[in-house]
């Protein structure tokens, strides 16, 4: 099976992150990130990611394709459900990742953004007025401080006083995790970036930093 991906994106990483827990062989494709066709010819619409099954069918959103990935695993397995903390944590964390990956994410050297029209292209989309890049890169002291906020307050999620997080909700987490790591401002409490490293290693899903 194919999934096609851009490397930034963090449903992509989710759905990578299940595959590989689940020791599910992907063939992955980084598709550059102005490539409208090849999409389009796949599931009708400019989206990540997608999978493409052996039979040469194709399906995208996140969580259906990681459901599909449960059943292949487990059939007849409930579909997975993230908890309400996550969900939760989520909210807050998802318009920080876009403050500090929208500016820095293209300048990585990831796949998507390897070619001066895919970079205008991300520029075109992603800059807005409450978005500007140059204003976020001079705010990052501030935004920094936000997001090392946010990590400390993940720890319990990850390690709680008893039982373990779901596959789903540490693919959640994983997903936004890694995403800040290109910022070198951010502070991280050593169990957390332990846990994002081991996780890239056992998944195969790299975090997003500079080289």
């Amino acid at each position: 099976m194919k999934l096609y991906v851009y490397e930034h994106c963090p449903f992509c990483a989710r759905v990578g992150f299940i595959a590989g827990m689940l020791h599910i062989p992907l063939e992955q494709v980084v598709l550059v990130y102005d490539d409208v066709t090849t999409p389009t010819e796949l599931v009708g619409k400019k989206a990540v990611p997608i999978l493409e099954k052996e039979d040469g069918t194709a399906m995208d959103e996140s969580m259906d394709i990681i459901d599909y990935f449960v059943q292949l695993r487990f059939p007849n397995a409930p579909s997975l459900s993230a908890s309400s903390e996550v969900l939760d944590w989520q909210a807050q964390a998802f318009p920080l990742l876009q403050k500090i990956g929208y500016p820095r994410w293209p300048e990585l050297g990831l796949g998507e953004f390897l070619t001066a029209s895919s970079r205008q292209a991300w520029l075109d989309k992603k800059q807005t007025d409450e978005l500007n890049f140059a204003e976020l890169k001079a705010n990052t002291p501030e935004i920094a401080a936000q997001v090392s906020a946010l990590i400390k307050q993940v720890e319990p999620i990850l390690f709680p006083q008893s039982g373990v997080p779901t596959f789903i909700d540490e693919a959640i987490v994983f997903s936004l995790l890694r995403g800040w790591v290109c910022e070198p401002s951010i502070e991280w409490p050593p169990a957390v970036m332990q846990w994002l490293r081991r996780r890239s290693a056992v998944t195969g899903v790299s975090v997003l930093m500079r080289d």
